[in-house]
């Protein structure tokens, strides 16, 4: 009934069905579902796809002659959003399908709207948070635009090379933006200790260690916070951006994936750029001893994964840092260029 109008994948149970959401994800625009299922029923993929965080951005509607109220009941508290009887016209299935595809199409456009005006108001933050941090060490301003570009790079490589996290898109581009505020704390460390070109004391390091914590709370007062998505992310980035895969971080020792992979990701980007750039107390490394002083351990212990990562994507990250601060120098570049630049390097 509905191989002339659309472009379909069919998965003949429930278990081949999760593993097709998994694979395609956000690229199906609709789920037609089966209920009574050998081994995975219909509630399972539901479920799943719960857990996948897709069942609000893939309509579902379930097919099914179990028209009980504790069916309807369940399956509207699961996430599908129309129930239809075996038997339908082909008809009027074309035109349930196509109100819903509809509907759906209208809330994306209604999402991105309000996902571009966050992302606008948050960049008009942005710079002023860069222009007060820069004002305070001169070190860090460059940093917290090159650490938008190589989160954002970093994400897109992730989701490139393995499904194991699942991360939006448009998350990428809320946690490449937060990760700028990475060192917000820093603005409540004196002078002394932040502008110090030796190598710190003991004392001074733990005051030095203190601006995650300061600058979690800084985040956490914010008026939109715990509502916006991005403050969110910004305040986990600030608190545990200094936390290791093996729990010898700070401020809390948090270890493995307890640290969420978005902080992960932006913490081996810090520690690339930090080595890539000029320092008080260092100069610029090559790309090559950076990434061997990563995987040697130097920076600290990452997620195997993002250690494999970085190997598989050197080259790549190599060419996008040079295209990067080239990009950077243009008088007329803007952060919108800067998240759009890992896009369209990744495509080449």
């Amino acid at each position: 009934m509905l191989q002339d109008h659309y472009h379909l994948e069919i998965a003949c149970g429930g278990r081949e069905g999760i593993e097709k959401i998994m694979y395609f994800g956000q690229k199906l625009d609709l789920i037609l579902l089966d209920l009574v299922m050998p081994e995975v029923d219909g509630f399972d993929v539901l479920h799943e796809m719960k857990h996948l965080k897709l069942i609000n951005k893939i309509p579902v509607i379930i097919i099914s002659n179990d028209n009980s109220s504790e069916t309807l009941h369940r399956g509207y508290v699961e996430g599908a959003m129309e129930f239809l009887e075996r038997g339908i016209q082909k008809t009027v299935l074309l035109r349930r399908i196509q109100n819903i595809l509809e509907i759906q199409k209208y809330y994306l456009l209604q999402h991105q709207r309000s996902q571009q005006t966050q992302e606008q108001d948050a960049l008009v933050l942005i710079n002023i948070l860069s222009s007060l941090v820069e004002f305070r060490s001169s070190e860090s301003g460059p940093h917290m635009f090159h650490l938008i570009g190589l989160t954002k790079f970093f994400l897109n490589a992730l989701l490139e090379y393995t499904d194991r996290y699942v991360i939006s898109r448009t998350d990428c581009n809320l946690i490449a933006i937060a990760s700028s505020l990475h060192d917000i704390g820093k603005l409540s460390v004196p002078d002394a200790v932040l502008k110090k070109p030796e190598k710190l004391t003991c004392s001074e390091f733990e005051i030095m260690k203190q601006h995650a914590l300061e600058g979690a709370e800084m985040l956490a007062h914010m008026p939109l916070f715990p509502q916006d998505r991005m403050i969110c992310f910004a305040y986990k980035i600030a608190r545990w951006h200094h936390e290791r895969w093996d729990g010898r971080g700070y401020p809390d020792g948090l270890a493995g994936d307890a640290v969420p992979i978005a902080v992960q990701v932006v913490s081996l980007a810090d520690a690339y750029d930090a080595l890539r750039s000029e320092r008080v107390y260092k100069p610029s490394f090559s790309h090559e001893k950076s990434v061997a002083m990563i995987l040697n351990g130097e920076c600290g212990i990452f997620n195997p994964v993002l250690f494999r990562l970085l190997r598989e994507y050197s080259e790549n990250l190599n060419s996008f840092f040079k295209e990067m601060l080239s990009l950077l120098s243009q008088a007329s570049s803007s952060i919108r260029d800067l998240l759009e630049l890992p896009d369209r390097f990744l495509e080449k």
